[in-house]
């Protein structure tokens, strides 16, 4: 199995997964559209998943989506929500977000660096 972004699009769809949030792990990216922070995070996020690994992550847009952040007591975008079996943290400083999707030869080559 590889990594995942699956983007959800409706109300319906977040209800879904929110059901399974006691049972299963997953993390939720909340991102807006219109955001410069946002749109770098989605990039991350879309060249990380490219890595090897086997993490799903929910996107969910602040447009398309509201009811999610109310869901979730989300309050700024992007944030970024690791469900593990009914424990819920969130990551809403951007630093952290952005850390979260760095990618494993970029943090290898910097270690190569500092030595």
């Amino acid at each position: 199995m590889s990594r995942q972004l699956i983007e959800l699009k409706t109300d319906s769809d977040v209800e879904i997964i929110s059901r399974t949030k006691k049972r299963d792990n997953f993390k939720v990216l909340f991102y807006s559209e219109w955001d410069k922070d946002s749109a770098t995070i989605l990039e991350r996020a879309r060249e990380w998943v490219t890595e090897e690994g086997e993490e799903k992550i929910y996107l969910i847009s602040s447009w398309k989506t509201p009811h999610a952040f109310a869901m979730f007591m989300i309050t700024s975008a992007p944030s970024l929500v690791h469900v593990d079996k009914g424990r819920i943290r969130v990551q809403s400083e951007y630093p952290s977000v952005y850390d979260f999707f760095s990618l494993k030869t970029r943090s290898s080559s910097r270690k190569g660096l500092a030595s």
